[in-house]
């Protein structure tokens, strides 16, 4: 609770915590990966990094299938950015080092015979059935829709939120993901969060965070 943390050990002794002398919690141990298993990182302007199994989109917002179990609803204005193909390393660390260039316009990258292609320009809002995102390259004035299906990713260049919420905890759950919450608590059954930039989460009891990290 908002007072400190009731801690009982093996032996059936109890003790409670104040929450400023609580670093990290880990609810949970981390499950065994599939190295198989392919995912795409959606990171929101938050600094929360969603690990999704699929993204879904609409005009005005997206939704994930969470490679921990479940989904979550954001609007497209939250995006920071997405890696599709987030699981080889090779092409999470590329994308790292493009996002880290200095440029002052959105960023499409498309792969092309395993080369990854980036182009600057200007993002758009999904169409109406989620399918394709509209691109203007810089230097241009032609807007082309480019399907979702063809896109390694996409990052948004952005003003920083200036109503972002202090961040209290990296909350990782089992699927990888890592949520900046502005809040987070234990009702008795189930864990939940709010991240800094509003987002809601409920982790389901037999699914808890692996590590609460507060330090």
């Amino acid at each position: 609770d908002a007072q400190g943390i009731a801690w009982k050990d093996a032996a059936g002794g109890e003790s409670r915590h104040p929450l400023d002398q609580v670093a990290r919690l880990d609810p949970s141990p981390a499950p065994a990966r599939n190295p198989a298993e392919a995912w795409s990182d959606v990171e929101l302007t938050d600094g929360s990094i969603l690990r999704a199994t699929r993204v879904m989109f609409a005009k005005d917002s997206a939704k994930a299938e969470l490679a921990g179990g479940g989904e979550i609803s954001f609007p497209i204005g939250s995006i920071q950015n997405i890696l599709f193909p987030a699981h080889r390393e090779d092409w999470r660390k590329d994308w790292t080092t493009r996002l880290a260039q200095k440029r002052r316009k959105d960023i499409l990258a498309i792969l092309r015979q395993d080369a990854v292609h980036a182009l600057e320009g200007t993002l758009g809002e999904p169409d109406a059935e989620g399918k394709a995102i509209p691109f203007t390259p810089a230097g241009t004035d032609r807007t082309v829709p480019v399907p979702f299906g063809n896109i390694h990713g996409i990052g948004f260049e952005r003003l920083p939120d200036a109503g972002l919420a202090p961040v209290a905890a990296r909350v990782t759950d089992a699927g990888g993901s890592v949520w900046l919450a502005a809040e987070a608590g234990f009702d008795g059954t189930r864990w939940a969060l709010k991240t800094s930039g509003g987002i809601t989460k409920a982790f389901p009891p037999e699914k808890p965070p692996v590590r609460i990290d507060m330090s």
